[in-house]
């Protein structure tokens, strides 16, 4: 517990100021988003972006729902709500369950959380709570961010898990394909 409470330290430490950060992964996730206050856990620090601001791809690999996605699978943001939900493949079970879920009301697309995951010990191919707490991932939350600091209200909240970001805050680096540039 000291190591991890050293590195969430060290990790708010770059992240508390931030106007924008940059995420992206070698499978093509490319996001910016801009962030509000941050709030911790012992799994994960996350916070609710500003609404209707980011563009990009998030190609979701690491945990959706009960574990990996049998195939990883985009979703392309514009102006803060997923628009491809009907791309997405509907003889895929999991995938179903996203377009199912994200449609559940006007709201429910729209991005409302960056969660990056702390926890050394906890796994990314478990399920979905323990995954996104998994040091080396983040996750994006989807729907319902009131309870965050948001203004999205909705009826649903779901998160889902990528792997091995590289995270830029203000243009400075700070995680390297999972891997964080910075000691605690």
């Amino acid at each position: 517990m000291d190591e991890l409470r050293q590195f969430r330290q060290a990790l708010l430490t770059k992240l508390f100021s931030a106007n924008e950060i940059h995420i992206s992964t070698h499978k093509g996730t490319i996001i910016t988003i801009n962030p509000r206050g941050w709030i911790l856990t012992n799994g994960e620090v996350f916070t609710a972006p500003l609404e209707n601001i980011a563009n990009g791809r998030i190609i979701v690999d690491g945990c959706a729902y009960g574990g990996p996605p049998k195939l990883p699978f985009s979703l392309i943001i514009e102006a803060g709500r997923v628009v491809n939900l009907p791309d997405l493949d509907p003889t895929d079970e999991q995938q179903n369950w996203v377009v199912h879920d994200l449609n559940r009301d006007g709201n429910a697309s729209t991005l409302a959380e960056i969660g990056i995951g702390i926890n050394p010990s906890a796994r990314w191919e478990e399920d979905l709570m323990e995954a996104e707490q998994a040091r080396g991932t983040c996750h994006f939350g989807f729907g319902n961010n009131i309870e965050y600091g948001g203004q999205n209200q909705s009826s649903y909240h779901i998160d889902l898990v990528i792997q091995s970001p590289t995270i830029e805050v203000d243009g400075k680096e700070i995680c390297r394909a999972g891997k964080y540039l910075f000691s605690r």
